[in-house]
């Protein structure tokens, strides 16, 4: 979510758990009246009714979890390096709990959250160091040269100068 829709949702746990329970009834009823459909047409639309009703409860679940405040943090874009390795320290700590060795690296724990941090919070903060992000073009209007200057805080200049 973070690469794609640069958004984290701190209410997702709210909502699978709300959710959750209502899902597998919402896809077992659906295959259930798919399968009826096949034999009796107008029976599956009879069963189609409480179905109906089943979805709202669910778009209503999701459509009032996206209304808490704050449900939604925009963040900056990951890099790809990052979540690579978010995913190899997550296999890894699974991978530790399997063999039951994450006893032994939990003493360095410390450590351990200190490159974490580092690791994650390094790039971001050279990305907040400001740029020079002025920028010149030069144009060739035939009859004359143009200049347009694009400031860092995005005002454009166009400096127009004819040939004599």
């Amino acid at each position: 979510m973070m690469y794609f829709y640069k958004t984290v949702s701190f209410t997702f746990l709210i909502a699978n758990i709300l959710s959750g329970v209502l899902i597998s009834l919402v896809i077992i009823y659906g295959f259930i009246i798919c399968f009826i459909s096949f034999m009796q047409i107008d029976f599956a639309k009879v069963l189609g009714v409480p179905y109906r009703i089943l979805i709202k409860i669910f778009i209503s679940i999701a459509e009032f979890t996206s209304k808490i405040p704050f449900s939604k943090v925009y963040v900056k874009t990951p890099y790809m390096w990052q979540i690579i390795l978010y995913y190899i320290l997550l296999f890894g700590f699974w991978y530790l709990m399997r063999t039951k060795r994450l006893k032994e690296i939990i003493k360095f724990k410390k450590q351990i959250i200190a490159i974490v941090l580092i690791i994650v919070l390094i790039p971001n903060l050279i990305d907040i160091i400001p740029r020079n992000n002025l920028k010149l073009y030069f144009i060739d209007v035939g009859q004359g040269d143009s200049s347009l200057i694009v400031t860092p805080k995005n005002k454009k200049v166009l400096i127009d100068r004819r040939r004599k």
